[in-house]
């Protein structure tokens, strides 16, 4: 007998959201702002696009209008954490752009609400728009 436990765990994804799963530079923002499907919803707007990557990326913008540093900065926060406990959810990787509106910050389950029916209702449009071949990149 060997003194090695036998572990027969599936392999559980990590729900980790490091670097590589941020949309930075201005030409991916651009990319997903034009090609992507719109969605709103209160305070929030997102673009989605299928994702170029092997996994799903988020961006947000949230200009000063919204409020101080230190409620952007929450508001970001909750956004991430949000996108973060979803985002193994989706069958195939997509970008996500989320534009914020000025707005009382909401508890995270209301943001986790909003954003996962905008975005199964993206994707469901995403998946029509393939199946079409058309995609949103042929808008002037």
């Amino acid at each position: 007998m060997t003194d090695q436990p036998v572990t027969t765990q599936k392999s559980v994804p990590r729900l980790t959201l490091g670097k590589s799963s941020r949309i930075k530079h201005d030409d991916e923002f651009e990319h997903v702002l034009k090609a992507g499907i719109k969605k709103s919803r209160g305070p929030l707007t997102f673009r989605v696009a299928p994702s170029k990557t092997k996994h799903s990326r988020i961006g947000i913008r949230i200009g000063r209008v919204v409020g101080t540093a230190p409620i952007r900065n929450r508001i970001k926060r909750l956004l991430r954490e949000s996108f973060r406990l979803m985002q193994h959810d989706w069958t195939s990787p997509i970008d996500v752009i989320v534009l914020v509106r000025k707005h009382e910050p909401m508890k995270l389950v209301e943001y986790q609400e909003i954003m996962s029916k905008q975005l199964q209702s993206a994707i469901k449009d995403l998946g029509k728009a393939e199946s079409k071949g058309t995609t949103g990149e042929a808008r002037p």
